[in-house]
C-alpha cells in the first residue's frame, strides 16, 4: 500500500471541508431561513424561502448544525479551490475526464447531491484514494459511464427535487443527450451523448422482482430497479471529485462498496469478462487497504452483509474464492481479528471470512 504524502491528504481534507461550507453559501443573499422539521423519529434540515418553497438540507447533526449557524459568513473561494484541486492532481489523487466531471458538476449544482443522489460505479471508486490517503491503481481506470442511484422513500421523504429537470441539466453540458428508450415502457433511466458519455439512474429494488423502472420524484425521473443496491448505498459519505473546483458529491462507504464488487463479480452473466475482472480488481485493491487502515469498518460490513441471509452468504463466498489466497489470507485475518475485538463475528461469519 502506497499512502500518498500528508500534505496531500492534509489539502483534501481542506478542499472537502470547504466545499461542505459553501455548499450552503448560496443561501447567505436568498430572503428566507433554516428551519428544522421532524419527519418520523428524525429531524431534517431544510432552507424555507420567504414564498414558503423548502429545501432540502441533509439530517440534522452537529457538523450540518454548525454550517448553518456560520452559512452567512460563507464566502466563495472559488480561485484558490482552483489551486488546491489542480495541486491534488498534481500529488497524485485521481480526477475523472473531463466530460464526467462536467456532467457530475452541473447535476451538483442542481442538487442532485444535496438531495441525497449517491454516486457509484468507477468515478465514485476514484474517489476513495483522497478520502483514504493511498494511491489506488485501480483508480486509474476510465470510464464513460456515470451511475447515480438514490432511494425512492428518500426521493419521497425529502419533499424537494432537483432546480431543473434532469435531462435539461444533462443537455446543458452537452445538447446531444438523449434518452435511451427502455424495455419497460417510455420511461428512460439511461442517457447517453452523441460522443458515448452515458449517466444512468439506479434505485434499489428491495420487493418483489421487477424491471419496471422505479419513481425518483426528487430527480424528476425513474431509477433503474437493482438487486443488492440498497447496501451499497445505504449510509453514503460526502467525497471530492477533482474537477473545477471541487465538486461535493456523495459515495457508499468503502467497505460496502468493496463487498458489493464481490457480489457484483460473482452475479455478471454474458460476455462480459472485462468488467468482472475489474470488479474483482478494485474489490481486491480496496480489501487490502481497508483490512490495514480500517479493519473494523470491514468487519461490521461483512457481519451486516451475513445477517441478509445465504443467498448473500454464497455469493460473497463465490466472490472471495476469485482472489488470490494470500492476498484472501491476508486481508481475513486482520478483518477477522478486528471483528473479534467488536463483539461482530460470531462463528457463522467466521466461517464465511475463512473461504
Amino acid at each position: 500500500m502506497s499512502r500518498l504524502p500528508q500534505a496531500i491528504q492534509t489539502n483534501y481534507a481542506e478542499l472537502l471541508e470547504q466545499l461542505q461550507t459553501n455548499q450552503l453559501e448560496a443561501y447567505a443573499s436568498v430572503p428566507g431561513s433554516f428551519a428544522k422539521r421532524r419527519r418520523r423519529e428524525r429531524e431534517y434540515w431544510y432552507f424555507r424561502h420567504t414564498d414558503g418553497k423548502e429545501d432540502y438540507i441533509g439530517p440534522d447533526d452537529e457538523d450540518l448544525s454548525q454550517r448553518i449557524d456560520g452559512y452567512k459568513q460563507a464566502r466563495s473561494e472559488f480561485r484558490a479551490r482552483r489551486r488546491l484541486v489542480a495541486m491534488l492532481v498534481r500529488g497524485g489523487v485521481p480526477a475523472p475526464q473531463d466530460s464526467v466531471g462536467a456532467v457530475l458538476d452541473a447535476l451538483s449544482g442542481a442538487g442532485l447531491f444535496r438531495l441525497r443522489g449517491v454516486l457509484v460505479g468507477t468515478t465514485a471508486y476514484q474517489t476513495y484514494s483522497g478520502l483514504l490517503g493511498v494511491r489506488l491503481t485501480g483508480s486509474a481506470m476510465r470510464t464513460e459511464d456515470v451511475d447515480l442511484a438514490q432511494f425512492p422513500s428518500i426521493s419521497i421523504h425529502v419533499g424537494d427535487r432537483l432546480n431543473t429537470p434532469f435531462l435539461d441539466v444533462l443537455q446543458e453540458v452537452d445538447p446531444t443527450f438523449r434518452p435511451v428508450p427502455g424495455l419497460h415502457g417510455p420511461a428512460a433511466t439511461t442517457f447517453a451523448a452523441a460522443a458515448g458519455l452515458r449517466v444512468e439512474l439506479l434505485a434499489p429494488n428491495e420487493g418483489a422482482e421487477q424491471d419496471a423502472p422505479l419513481d425518483l420524484p426528487a430527480f424528476g425521473a425513474q431509477g433503474q430497479p437493482l438487486r443488492y443496491l440498497d447496501f451499497l448505498i445505504h449510509d453514503e459519505m460526502p467525497a471530492v471529485l477533482l474537477y473545477g473546483a471541487g465538486v461535493l458529491v456523495n459515495v457508499p462507504q468503502p467497505a460496502r462498496f468493496a463487498i458489493h464488487k464481490l457480489i457484483v463479480a460473482r452475479n455478471r452473466t454474458g460476455p462480459g469478462q472485462a468488467k468482472i475482472e475489474k470488479d474483482l480488481a478494485q474489490a481486491r485493491e480496496l480489501l487490502l487497504v481497508l483490512s490495514e487502515m480500517r479493519p473494523f469498518d470491514l468487519a461490521e460490513a461483512f457481519a451486516e452483509a451475513h445477517d441478509r441471509g445465504p443467498h448473500w452468504r454464497r455469493d460473497i463466498e463465490d466472490g472471495l474464492s476469485l482472489i488470490d489466497s494470500s492476498d484472501r489470507q491476508a486481508m481475513m485475518t486482520a478483518i477477522a481479528r478486528a471483528g473479534e475485538a467488536g463483539g461482530l463475528l460470531p462463528d457463522a461469519v467466521r466461517d464465511l471470512l475463512a473461504v
